[in-house]
């Protein structure tokens, strides 16, 4: 009897991972605002999507900040966005979150509305 396990994992090739690549999609790319989010987007030459997370030491310790990441790299590998061609760079507004107390679920909303306005989704 053998168990086949799920393809769970997140490989490097849908991350943003080069200081370049991130100034890259600063400049020059699409760009969604919310009061959580701001969201960079801009078009790649690959046959995947990429994302990059920017999450501001101000938002807590590295453990809290990680943390965070981990879930908005979830929500993505769980999205059928992995599979167009493109790059988004995800930046939390640190002064909204302490300010409202949000929870995760309305971080996700938030990155709901972003797809949305990017025409991603």
């Amino acid at each position: 009897m053998s168990f086949e396990i799920p393809d769970q994992g997140f490989a490097k090739e849908f991350r943003l991972l080069s200081k370049s690549d991130f100034n890259s999609l600063k400049h020059g790319t699409k760009l969604a605002s919310s009061g959580v989010l701001l969201s960079f987007y801009k078009t790649n030459s690959l046959s995947h999507s990429r994302i990059g997370l920017a999450v501001s030491k101000k938002l807590g310790n590295a453990v809290k900040r990680n943390k965070i990441k981990r879930k908005l790299r979830e929500l993505f590998r769980k999205s059928d966005l992995k599979s167009k061609n493109f790059d988004l760079l995800l930046t939390l507004n640190f002064r909204y979150i302490k300010k409202n107390q949000l929870t995760f679920d309305d971080i996700y909303r938030e990155l709901e509305l972003s797809y949305k306005e990017l025409n991603l989704s």
